[in-house]
């Protein structure tokens, strides 16, 4: 029997998903995607950062 692979499954009732999103949006749950938006677009800029650095380049 071969292995098929499947994709994600696409959203059942996206109404009833906007109606339920106020019950799960907590000061946790913010606070988390808070920290993961801002380690996300920072993280490349100091990777950049520390790899010139690294390189010897100096800023004038």
């Amino acid at each position: 029997m071969p292995l098929r692979l499947t994709g994600p499954e696409p959203p059942g009732d996206v109404a009833r998903n906007l109606r339920d999103l106020p019950r799960y949006t907590t000061a946790s749950t913010l606070g988390a995607g808070f920290v993961a938006a801002l380690l996300g677009s920072t993280g490349p800029a100091l990777l950049v950062y520390q790899a010139a650095s690294g390189a010897g380049i100096r800023r004038r």
